[in-house]
């Protein structure tokens, strides 16, 4: 009874997480469009915003540990994740870069890493 609480348990956890990465995703498209059309500030306080919420899901949580820290393979990618994330918030602290170089980082760095936590994520979730 209780392996069946947990099961349902899990898959609660994971279509919910699987569904902030695509609001994560979806935030970083925005972020991307504001950078590139100038409105740095509004792309620096989304960035800010969506990426802060990430500590929660840490690889150093149990939750996580446990779904994703038992195999190698998705605890480097989830490791790697939280590591672009870092990366990108870094970005907006340092104000060092313009607009056009933070929007092809979050393009070309983060946003690929994040697409392939949300691939490994949604494909467990959908199991």
């Amino acid at each position: 009874m209780m392996s069946e609480h947990l099961r349902r348990a899990e898959a609660t956890f994971l279509e919910q997480y699987s569904d902030w990465l695509q609001m994560v995703q979806e935030s970083m498209i925005q972020v991307t469009g504001f950078y590139r059309e100038g409105f740095e500030e509004n792309g620096d306080r989304l960035l800010d915003s969506t990426t802060r919420e990430s500590s929660l899901f840490s690889s150093q949580t149990v939750t996580m540990a446990y779904l994703f820290g038992q195999e190698e393979e998705w605890k480097q990618d989830l490791e790697a994740f939280e590591q672009a994330t870092e990366e990108v918030r870094s970005l907006i602290e340092a104000e060092t870069m313009s607009s056009a170089e933070k929007m092809r980082y979050v393009a070309s760095v983060y946003m690929p890493v994040l697409e392939r936590w949300k691939l490994r994520v949604t494909a467990l979730a959908s199991k």
